[in-house]
């Protein structure tokens, strides 16, 4: 019984991984950058409103594990142990992840929300924050 578990570990482990997966997540110099600006201050506003947000890194961790997250936001400030975490979860899970810079000290992603992760539940909130953010980097 033991072995079949261990031989199931092993085949969901090696399945669908390409080998630049974990410089991905170790790294994170290929995650997009985006500075924080009013309209995605007003779609952070509007999600959190409706609760389609979740904060902090632990309630992130756990609902991207569930898949219940689309979108991952995070200050740039995080800590780097943490940052490694969070983006081998959401390279696993195949989440899009966005770091997000402040134009100013007074308007940072922690300033806004007092968490410096947060994770977007499915929905169409997510698609106009997708939407904005590739507009944005082209």
């Amino acid at each position: 019984m033991v072995e079949k578990i261990h031989k199931r570990r092993n085949k969901k482990q090696r399945a669908g991984q390409p080998g630049n997966r974990k410089k991905f997540a170790q790294s994170g110099k290929n995650v997009p950058h985006h500075f924080l600006d009013s309209h995605l201050k007003g779609l952070l506003g509007f999600a959190l409103k409706s609760r389609t947000a979740v904060c902090g890194y632990e309630s992130v961790r756990r609902n991207c594990v569930k898949q219940k997250v689309a979108l991952v936001l995070i200050d740039e400030t995080l800590g780097e142990s943490s940052l490694k975490k969070i983006l081998k979860i959401t390279v696993n899970e195949r989440i899009p992840v966005c770091i997000i810079q402040s134009q100013s000290d007074s308007s940072s992603l922690l300033s806004l929300t007092g968490y410096k992760i947060i994770g977007f539940q499915r929905g169409e909130l997510v698609k106009e924050f997708l939407k904005y953010l590739s507009q944005e980097s082209q």
